[in-house]
């Protein structure tokens, strides 16, 4: 028996004959095929033959995804396929347990991250002609993306007030959520109550199916330090000096501050306070930034290792002093032909220091005696529970209510102005004497 397209036809009998009946399997047969079996009698001379066709079903292939729209990246698509009839089977890109010769009709699960198109390539015959063909499915995939995850400002002021904090997100995704708060929208802003330095944010996004699928972190930075100084003066208290961080610039004014204070030891006068008070004040041309402590300041201070004259400082907490802060009782002039003074009564929750002065700018008042300074430089004096505040105005300047009618006015703090000046002790009992009357 022989064919034209060159099958091997195993012979059954030990002289390589094919038996006179019988059944053998052959294969495969992938192309049309005739085989012919020649039957000889006693020599070559005398034979018969008899031929038969084997046509080859057309190559036929279906590939499919479901689903195949609405996808976003790694969500589950179920690949099936259907084959008949192939030579030779390829998918491009390949898959594991994917279409083959083998595995003519079946199904996988895959995961696409990025659109992406598969081509199943088929080849066989068509009416006996040598054909191929490719079968491709294109799968668009929405990727989950964190366009922005920022908090503002980003800079906070530790414990000076609620909601000062904002996050802000905005994701391509079809769900979100942030460490601490929980679900939240894809796109939104949440205000934070008063975070901690050093608090880390981490924003997850996802989809329905893979809801963490990446995340980007965002962390609280304020100008708590600790910040490392190598200068230290003695001042009514003690000043020590930082290098000028960026971060507290802008932030310096309107606030007084409980510290930690390391490096530093008492070396005379009393024993070390349980707590330290301070302000942060910029001396610009030495790009540094100077901080007072104000409390005991009849205290000698030195550093606690003398051949390591290093410490640190480290903001605890803050006092917001910017106001506007109302007064109804102003009283003053100048006395003795010294700078016109005049104190007006406010209530601060959380007193001031004492050991500084103050830029301010002031509302309800007019002022006489000369051009307008753009803010008043001032102290603080206490008065029983009332906080009177002085500023100090050129001998020639007077001040009067705006509206007599009305007599109410506002302080508003600007910010650190330096150390106090010394005022005499007659002028401040006399400024709150009249202000206790």
């Amino acid at each position: 028996m022989v064919n034209n397209t060159g099958i091997p036809v195993p012979p059954l009998n030990t002289d390589g004959n094919t038996p006179q009946q019988g059944s053998i399997s052959i294969g495969p047969v992938v192309e049309q095929t005739t085989f012919t079996l020649t039957a000889y009698g006693a020599n070559t001379q005398d034979f018969t033959k008899s031929s038969t066709l084997i046509n080859i079903n057309d190559v036929t292939a279906t590939l499919a995804a479901n689903p195949d729209s609405g996808l976003w990246q790694q969500d589950e698509v179920t690949l099936s396929w259907s084959i008949e009839s192939a030579v030779t089977v390829t998918l491009s890109p390949p898959i594991p347990n994917g279409p083959s010769v083998q595995n003519l009709t079946g199904s996988a699960d895959i995961h696409p991250e990025q659109d992406i198109t598969y081509i199943l390539t088929v080849t066989g015959f068509t009416g006996n002609a040598p054909a191929s063909y490719s079968f491709p499915v294109s799968l668009a995939i929405t990727p989950v993306l964190i366009n922005n995850f920022s908090i503002s400002p980003s800079v906070i002021s530790p414990d000076v007030a609620q909601n000062q904090a904002q996050l802000s997100w905005d994701t391509q995704a079809q769900a979100a959520s942030i460490n601490g708060i929980g679900t939240v929208n894809t796109t939104d802003t949440h205000m934070l109550p008063a975070p901690a330095d050093g608090a880390t944010y981490t924003l997850t996004a996802g989809t329905l199916q893979n809801p963490a699928l990446i995340t980007q972190s965002v962390q609280v930075s304020s100008f708590c330090g600790p910040y490392n100084f190598s200068l230290m003066a003695p001042l009514p208290g003690l000043e020590v000096e930082i290098q000028n961080p960026a971060q507290i610039s802008n932030l310096i004014a309107q606030t007084v501050y409980n510290v930690a204070l390391t490096g530093v030891a008492v070396v005379s006068g009393g024993s070390p306070p349980e707590n330290y008070t301070g302000v942060f004040f910029p001396v610009p041309y030495l790009n540094i930034t100077g901080f007072g402590l104000t409390n005991q300041p009849f205290l000698n201070y030195g550093w606690a290792d003398p051949t390591n004259k290093t410490g640190t400082v480290t903001i605890l907490s803050s006092t917001n002093l910017a106001g506007p802060y109302s007064f109804t009782s102003m009283v003053g002039g100048s006395f003795d032909g010294s700078p016109a003074l005049y104190t007006f009564g406010i209530t601060i929750p959380n007193f001031a220091n004492q050991a500084f002065s103050y830029c301010v700018q002031l509302t309800g008042v007019v002022v006489s005696g000369g051009t307008l300074p753009p803010y008043y430089t001032g102290i603080f004096v206490q008065v029983y529970s009332l906080v009177g505040f002085t500023i100090i105005l050129p001998p020639n300047f007077s001040i009067a209510w705006a509206d007599p009618n009305h007599q109410t006015g506002a302080v508003t703090f600007l910010g650190i102005a330096s150390l106090s000046p010394s005022l005499p002790d007659a002028l401040i009992k006399n400024l709150t004497d009249k202000l206790r009357s």
